[in-house]
């Protein structure tokens, strides 16, 4: 597994756990996007 794949798995992960459009999934999403590896 490679980290792109590991990061949109910790997405999905949070998107499950507390919704699509709540702040945790966007925290992780822009850690992600902080670190260039999702776009």
């Amino acid at each position: 597994m490679d980290v792109a794949t590991f990061a949109a798995l910790t997405v999905n992960v949070a998107s499950a756990d507390y919704g699509a459009n709540s702040s945790e999934t966007a925290a992780v999403q822009q850690a992600w996007r902080d670190v260039d590896v999702l776009a």
